[in-house]
């Protein structure tokens, strides 16, 4: 790739998703000769992920500065980066932000930036239809999914979980708000705690303190050396998110033969399979209403299968494919 000098604007340097990506990509492009910097508009320098050399991390007062490719990747940001000069701007979007917040001021916040003069760049069929209904003259790129850091583990053999006296269900919520569903994720804890005494539930957010004390174990700012452990020692991964623009941490999960359980959040439709590669739920009711744990539990053939295809669906995403998807875009566009 022709070496360019790139910006990313970036919200701030939590441990989620959303930034694994978006750091993870300008590390990559650095280490093929582009300059990258980063921009954080709060917080410091993430300790959690290694740079290139090629990477740095420079103050807001650097936003007067020209660049090759200038890339928002947060509402805010794509504000922001109409201040500033670049060749090309670019607005990666990874989430449905309009679903982030139930203020009328802040939807209508997010949905002016999709009429900025940008070129967007989604990871998924659900974000490019979604940019498309507010702005049909937007230029939209779709990567159709992203770069996973995945982790694969042997399958168990005999029967997973039928004799096992604790089920370890696994849930990732980045942040606590609405679109991430952490509280009807509560609320069917609830009701699976009253079911049985077997269940143990964990759950992983980029947040400081716990959602709930219902959570049996909390990790923040898991490494992705400590996710792996994560993963690799739950039973069943469990969302109940009401948007995502692709999801993560499903993917991992399936990455790592984890049995997932799901409701139908809209980016995840391009992967996801109802009782083939995971278990698609429209309303969480239906998490306790169908038994659906225990189905997964007590059926065997049922188990591997979800575990089986999960991965096969995992290794469809990898960094090596995204990263040559989004030097196209930048190189072409």
């Amino acid at each position: 790739m022709k070496k360019l000098s790139i910006c990313y604007l970036v919200y701030n340097s939590e441990n989620n998703g959303g930034n694994r990506i978006i750091f993870g990509q300008g590390s990559r492009l650095a280490e093929k000769g582009s300059e990258i910097v980063f921009i954080l508009l709060s917080g410091k320098k993430p300790d959690w992920l290694s740079f290139n050399k090629n990477v740095s991390f420079v103050g807001i007062r650097q936003i007067f500065n020209k660049w090759d490719i200038l890339v928002a990747t947060f509402w805010p940001t794509a504000y922001l980066s109409c201040l500033m000069q670049a060749r090309k701007k670019y607005y990666f979007i990874q989430g449905w932000e309009m679903d982030f917040y139930k203020s009328r001021v802040l939807k209508t916040a997010v949905k002016i930036s999709f009429y900025f003069n940008f070129t967007f760049i989604t990871t998924s069929t659900f974000l490019e239809k979604k940019i498309k209904q507010i702005n049909p003259k937007s230029k939209v790129y779709n990567t159709n999914g992203i770069g996973v850091d995945a982790f694969f583990f042997k399958l168990k053999k005999g029967t997973p979980l039928k004799n096992k006296k604790i089920i370890r269900i696994l849930s990732v919520v980045s942040s606590y708000s609405y679109a991430k569903g952490i509280d009807q994720l509560v609320g069917v804890i609830k009701i699976l705690k009253k079911k049985s005494k077997d269940y143990r539930f964990i759950l992983v957010s980029s947040e400081s303190k716990t959602y709930n004390k219902i959570f049996d174990e909390f990790i923040s700012n898991a490494s992705s050396k400590n996710m792996a452990n994560v993963y690799k020692n739950a039973d069943i991964f469990l969302s109940t998110s009401r948007s995502e623009g692709f999801s993560l941490p499903i993917v991992e999960s399936m990455a790592s033969g984890c049995p997932v359980i799901t409701t139908d959040s809209g980016g995840i439709n391009d992967f996801a399979r109802n009782y083939k590669n995971c278990i698609i739920v429209k309303k969480v009711n239906e998490i306790f209403g169908k038994n659906l744990i225990e189905k997964v539990i007590e059926n065997k053939i049922l188990y591997r299968q979800l575990s089986r295809n999960g991965r096969i669906t995992a290794k469809m995403y990898n960094w090596d494919d995204f990263m040559v998807k989004v030097e196209k875009i930048f190189l072409s566009s």
